[in-house]
């Protein structure tokens, strides 16, 4: 970030002043990484007009199927479940595959602290299954708000146009999203439609996840291919202390499209290696910023937060 920056040097939490400056993203990026405001859409700067552009709305009809408790989710490999039992089922499925009982994975490599693997039995028409391990130094509470904000997810991963959690389920802890990633390199605009939700395991275990269904209820975004998110979560097992965690993640994602399968597999592994860093960074950055805890207390279920050691009082 740029010594001369306006918005770095006064604290100016808008991207107003970086019209100014020399590292606008940066600066916009930095805030809202710290930022106390739970947001429920986030759309990247330069991007937002574009996406409203186009993007049709959500059928009335389907958000209000949503609400009915016993409406049948369209899962992306053809099962109709309920929401409890989607979350059951989602949640199940990160627990098992995250265990390092589960049989089939192979370890490829470990560099900057994440252990790298990957399971061929487990491979779906081409898209390999990827598990990545390693430590973070944040609270386990704090990861999972963060996967619960659009902003956090926003500025995380990179890649993304927008993020829109366009409806909340009663329990507070499931919701439906749909992101928009734009097109890179030899990558077309991609979108995704998909059931996230979390849970508190008895021994303080975090268990987050997404999939995808419905993708027949909500329109392509004109010039995308409909992605698919087979699965994609994290298990976050707190480490003595509680400050910090052992993370897993587990993923299987089909890009949609011509791409080769060796190809969205290479930049897939690329993507998760800066998920899990992005995510440590971005909740550190919220600890030192003193804006973490407010944030957790706007997620019910979670909090308080147990700070790593150096950053206790």
């Amino acid at each position: 970030m740029s010594p001369i920056c306006w918005c770095c040097a006064y604290n100016v939490e808008t991207s107003l002043a970086c019209l100014f400056c020399c590292c606008p993203w940066q600066c916009e990026k930095q805030s809202a990484r710290e930022s106390a405001k739970r947001v429920s859409v986030y759309k990247k700067s330069g991007l937002g007009c574009w996406v409203d552009a186009k993007q049709a709305p959500f059928s009335p009809r389907f958000l209000l199927d949503l609400q009915d408790p016993k409406y049948k989710l369209q899962v992306w490999d053809g099962a109709s479940l309920t929401v409890s039992e989607l979350r059951r089922r989602l949640l199940g499925d990160i627990r098992k595959f995250s265990s390092a009982d589960y049989p089939g994975f192979v370890k490829e490599r470990e560099a900057d602290g994440i252990t790298y693997e990957r399971n061929p039995s487990l491979e779906n028409n081409g898209n390999a299954f990827f598990r990545l391990t390693g430590d973070l130094k944040i609270p386990a509470d704090l990861a999972v708000a963060m996967l619960a904000d659009a902003q956090k997810i926003g500025f995380k991963e990179w890649g993304l146009a927008t993020v829109q959690f366009f409806h909340t389920f009663p329990d507070e802890q499931s919701f439906m999203v749909y992101t928009i990633a734009p097109p890179g390199g030899p990558i077309a605009w991609r979108d995704y439609v998909d059931f996230s939700g979390w849970a508190r395991e008895a021994d303080g275990t975090l268990v987050q996840g997404t999939l995808s269904c419905c993708s027949a209820e909500v329109p392509t975004f004109p010039g995308a291919v409909r992605g698919t998110n087979l699965i994609f979560g994290y298990e976050f097992k707190p480490k003595e202390g509680g400050g910090s965690v052992q993370a897993t993640l587990v993923a299987q994602t089909e890009t949609g499209g011509c791409l080769p399968k060796c190809l969205s597999n290479s930049f897939f592994t690329i993507f998760l290696t800066l998920y899990l860093k992005e995510l440590e960074q971005t909740g550190l950055d919220m600890i030192k910023a003193g804006t973490a805890a407010k944030f957790v207390s706007q997620f019910p279920g979670l909090g308080p937060l147990n700070l790593p050691e150096e950053f206790r009082g």
